[in-house]
């Protein structure tokens, strides 16, 4: 019931795309270029940063890229994009490596170099690893997997594109709770809680 109520669900949004692109997709995309602007000479881990450090090319802001989604078509425009960053990968792994590890550091304690940002993601992060710590032996599985997969698996993606705030927001939520947990955890004088 699930799966059909998602395939429901989708359904208009994947027949739209079909219309308009020719193509079958499940959701648009737009990977390609968010590789693109994320993997570049100069390219900062933070995306306001690369854009005040040089014109980023992304066809909101520049017109000659707006001009070549017009005449190729987003969904080719989003694919010479990707492969214009794979190649630009390949040929700086060093570069590459860095960037996708400063850009877990931002997912995971917010931009470190912002003077009130960062060090209040930093004191959420610490008091949800205390909260999970202190939670894990009163969770089942299935709360553990309900917990900790989505950490595990959602950022994935953030990590290979410029970082933005916004992107934990829908994981946030988790991270408040354990913090919420983590916080009861130290009031207590580091004491576990009885139960989940």
């Amino acid at each position: 019931m699930i799966v059909l109520g998602i395939g429901l669900a989708v359904a208009p949004w994947t027949w739209r795309n079909w219309v308009t692109f020719h193509e079958l997709y499940f959701i648009r995309s737009n990977l390609g270029l968010e590789l693109r602007i994320g993997n570049h000479d100069g390219a900062h881990p933070d995306v306001e940063v690369s854009d005040e450090q040089s014109r980023l090319r992304h066809p909101r802001t520049v017109v000659e890229e707006a001009a070549l989604v017009r005449d190729l078509g987003e969904a080719e425009y989003m694919r010479r994009a990707k492969a214009e960053a794979l190649v630009w990968i390949r040929e700086h792994p060093g570069e590459y490596t860095r960037l996708v590890a400063m850009r877990a550091v931002y997912f995971w304690t917010g931009p470190v170099y912002v003077p009130v940002e960062g060090p209040l993601c930093l004191a959420l992060l610490v008091l949800a690893v205390v909260g999970a710590w202190a939670r894990m032996p009163s969770l089942s599985p299935p709360q553990r997997a309900a917990i900790f997969i989505p950490l595990a698996t959602f950022p994935v993606v953030y990590y290979v594109v410029s970082w933005m705030p916004r992107y934990r927001i829908p994981i946030e939520w988790i991270l408040i709770l354990l913090a919420g947990s983590g916080v009861t955890y130290l009031a207590r004088g580091r004491r576990r809680p009885p139960g989940p």
